[in-house]
């Protein structure tokens, strides 16, 4: 006979399962060095005795754990004296380079040491320059600093979801065993620029609990920890306040004490005597994050262990059961089957729109402890989570929304009705003042609300609800009844024919069953007389394939046609270029007549052209010469620009291409040469082109000379138009 185990047996050994297969893939750190990030707060403050840049916060109005800022204004080496410049060697601006002076002078044999003032001198400014190279290292270092930080805001910002900021203090060391040093509590933080004009980078305390670090003692050998109870007991009842090490050392004390005969707490400069230490060391950590499974399920089994009654369920889980396909085997009337099609039903208050087999979900939920629903991305899992909120919500139920990720529940909550919206509590690290925000703002909501206005607001809703339903249901059957009526058969002739079977031979007969274009009216007579239906068919005969395409064609605008006037008029503006074309064509040279006194040719006594002045065509003549002979594209270029629109428009962009090709050819030139090169003054570009070579041997051999200037003066002129910059 199989043995029946208890469903308290199966759950206990189901979280003993899960627990054991996050053991063996959640990697237990004894060792905070191989984080992420991990810096102690003591070695940045080093780096600052002044605390200008690296500032320490403890109980601060804005919530400041530590800032740092980035050195702006670094300052500069200090100038030695006139009488010691020449000596040094180039490099002695660079705070990393020892300062070397040159001993003696290889033009004039004189030796540095030769005159005691300039050693005094040099000395002095040695001095000075050492205090100078001293602050660059150090500023230099908080540099460093604050762009670690940078990356770690950068990297924590982008890893929120897997990765927790921790403010870590009571480093746990075995004094046998070099993997274990680990602090023993933790407190997420956040980091976030507190003023980024001035380049401060600032870490902020949370409202997080502060956590109690255990899961490492499993790796220390030889040796187990004890009252661990006692230890969070006493961390709940410890204010601790981050930065203050006198009130932190007392607890810590008790701690150790706690954990094991052997151990001790240290302060700076104590020895050890003990094999456990415990140490302040606050510290900054970032790893990934601690799902907290392990210790759910611990606490879950000791709660089950100790009677607590299983939810139902995990009893539903461990017993799959079949117990969703009654639902739906039951007889359902016409109206709720049309409106499971639509995803809606009476019973369900879905929010959103929602399918048949989203409002199954719902229907099943209603049914059982427990329902699993499996899907591909993309198939509308958190639209039925949205939609199953609305609905215990309307139930006056209290919903709980888990999820692996953070971000799974941003994109659920803006799934959710505006008007829900602002019921949602967000639980998840590092919001606790938003979660009391939302909870104040629904408490207040909740004081100012009349209950009976809001039971009598509910009802009318609800009696909306069912005048809104009962209208869907009418609709719904009208529609099924029309298309059911579909597939009813149409007697003609006396048979009787389906609508798909009509459908199936119009289309095989298409070519001589062409279906009348437009609205057919039921019982509407024939649009045409006997005669004229007579006359249609006869036109078959007398109409020419090009004639029945003629008459196919759509009609012209009639807003767009000619009036008789407009027609009228261009018809006698034709004859008049007929008439004047006549003229020309017919005239004979025979008849032409000068007239010199006055300039004018005649043709039957009729002035046919002005003999213009002579001035007038040498001026035009001399505007003709002064123009070189244009090529195709210069006549398309004044074509264009009498057409103009598009046609001008195109060769305008094309001028201002040119312009800014050649500014950036000109920018370009200038950053290739390392300077820009400026002409001044007017002369021929020939001449400067042909000359640029004598200019280049001469700036090449020390530049133009008095001699040059007075023999080759035209060349020492151009050269001076040029100038780089």
């Amino acid at each position: 006979m199989e043995k029946q185990i208890s469903d308290r047996s199966l759950v206990d050994l189901l979280f003993k399962t899960i627990k054991e297969f996050y053991l063996k893939s959640e990697n237990i750190v004894s060792d905070c060095k191989k984080y992420d990030r991990c810096r102690l707060i003591s070695t940045l403050l080093s780096l600052d005795e002044k605390h200008e840049y690296i500032k320490i916060f403890c109980d601060d109005e804005k919530g400041r754990i530590l800032s740092v800022q980035k050195p702006m204004q670094l300052p500069l080496c200090p100038e030695p004296t006139p009488s010691i410049s020449p000596w040094l060697m180039k490099d002695w601006m660079d705070y990393r380079v020892e300062i070397k002076i040159q001993n003696v002078n290889e033009e004039t044999g004189e030796k540095f040491s030769d005159v005691p003032e300039r050693i005094a001198s040099f000395h002095c400014w040695e001095n000075k320059r050492k205090n100078w190279v001293a602050e660059r290292v150090r500023l230099n270092k908080i540099d460093n600093v604050f762009k670690s930080f940078y990356t770690l805001h950068n990297d924590f910002q982008g890893q929120a979801d897997e990765s927790e900021l921790l403010y870590a203090f009571g480093l746990f060391v075995d004094s046998s065993d070099k993997n274990i040093c680990h602090p023993l509590f933790t407190k997420r933080i956040r980091i976030a620029y507190e003023n980024i004009e001035n380049n401060i980078i600032s870490l902020f305390d949370t409202d997080e609990e502060i956590k109690f670090e255990s899961s490492f003692f499993k790796n220390i050998s030889d040796a187990k920890m004890l009252h661990l109870g006692e230890i969070s007991t006493d961390l709940e009842n410890t204010e601790i306040h981050l930065n203050q090490e006198e009130g932190t050392a007392e607890f810590l004390k008790r701690v150790i004490h706690y954990l094991t005969p052997n151990g001790e707490f240290l302060t700076h400069g104590e020895e050890m005597t003990q094999r456990f230490i415990v140490t302040y060391s606050p510290m900054i950590i970032l790893r990934n994050k601690n799902s907290g499974i392990i210790e759910y399920l611990d606490k879950s089994m000791d709660a089950i262990q100790n009677g607590l009654e299983i939810p139902p369920h995990l009893v539903d889980l461990l017993h799959p059961k079949n117990k969703v396909s009654d639902i739906h085997e039951k007889v359902e009337t016409l109206e709720k089957r049309l409106a499971a099609a639509s995803g809606e039903a009476p019973e369900i208050f879905m929010t959103k729109p929602a399918n048949k087999a989203q409002l199954r979900i719902a229907q099943d939920i209603e049914q059982n402890n427990a329902v699993e629903v499996q899907g591909p991305p993309g198939t509308g899992k958190t639209h039925t989570i949205a939609n199953l909120i609305g609905h215990f919500l309307a139930q006056g139920k209290t919903v709980l929304v888990t999820s692996e990720k953070i971000k799974a529940l941003s994109v659920l909550r803006d799934k959710l009705d505006e008007e829900i919206r602002p019921l949602c509590v967000p639980v998840f690290d590092g919001n606790q003042s938003e979660m009391n925000d939302i909870i104040s703002s629904i408490s207040a909501k909740v004081n100012v609300v009349n209950i009976q206005d809001l039971l009598n607001d509910i009802a009318e809703e609800k009696k909306r609800r069912d005048e809104l339903i009962k209208n869907l249901d009418e609709e719904r059957k009208t529609i099924f009844n029309i298309r059911n009526k579909e597939n009813q058969n149409i007697v003609y002739g006396g048979q009787s024919y389906s609508i798909i079977e009509i459908a199936k031979l119009i289309a095989e007969n298409k070519e001589q069953m062409r279906v009348i274009p437009g609205p057919v009216k039921q019982k509407e007579g024939l649009p045409l007389t006997q005669e004229e239906f007579q006359k249609l068919y006869a036109s078959n005969g007398e109409l020419s394939y090009q004639e029945e395409c003629e008459l196919s064609l759509p009609l012209p605008d009639y807003s767009k046609l000619m009036v008789p006037k407009q027609f009228q008029y261009l018809l006698n503006n034709i004859d008049q270029y007929k008439q004047k074309k006549q003229s020309i064509t017919s005239i004979n040279i025979e008849d032409i007549q000068e007239n010199f006194a006055e300039n004018q040719l005649l043709y039957n006594n009729k002035l046919l052209f002005i003999n213009p002045d002579e001035n007038i065509i040498q001026k035009a003549l001399n505007v003709a010469e002064s123009y070189q002979p244009m090529v195709s594209w210069q006549f398309s270029v004044v074509e264009d620009s009498i057409v103009g629109g598009g046609y001008q428009e195109r060769w305008q962009s094309l001028i201002q291409s040119i312009k800014d090709f050649c500014q950036a050819d000109q920018d370009y030139e200038g950053s290739r040469l390392g300077k820009q090169i400026i002409v001044n003054g007017t002369f021929e570009l020939d001449e400067l082109v042909e000359k640029l070579p004598e200019i280049k041997e001469k700036l090449a051999n020390g530049g133009f000379h008095f001699w040059d200037k007075l023999v080759n003066s035209t060349l020492s002129k151009l050269a001076e138009q040029i100038m780089g910059v």
